[in-house]
């Protein structure tokens, strides 16, 4: 496969996963009825921190990879440990699939991509 594909691929899932997240933060800001403070706090985490690696990501390949490939491995530990109480089987999943799978995915079609040739 050529290096170019999974650059798309990595690209592509960031874009979703950085919208989804955007989008989400808003919907639940606003639904919670609890101020324009609060709208930007879920806008921002964790939309606005993947955002923010992305934008590393597509100046700094290699580090935003590795950046995106932390942020993924960080949820996958540390939210089942920060909330598998508080939220059902279910929710913790979604989250991991979500949240976490998506960087780790992209950062590692990232760094694939750099070390295969391009056409």
């Amino acid at each position: 496969m050529q290096a170019v594909h999974f650059e798309g691929i990595a690209w592509s899932l960031t874009l979703a996963m950085v919208a989804f997240w955007l989008w989400f933060g808003v919907a639940s800001g606003l639904s919670e009825h609890l101020g324009a403070g609060n709208v930007v706090a879920h806008l921002l985490v964790p939309g606005g921190v993947f955002a923010g690696i992305a934008a590393v990501a597509w100046r700094w390949r290699v580090a935003g990879a590795m950046l995106m490939i932390a942020a993924g491995g960080a949820v996958f530990v540390g939210y089942p440990i920060l909330f598998g109480e508080f939220f059902p089987t279910a929710t913790i999943v979604f989250v991991l699939l979500s949240m976490a799978a998506p960087p780790v995915a992209a950062g590692v079609l990232l760094l694939e991509a750099r070390r295969l040739p391009r056409r």
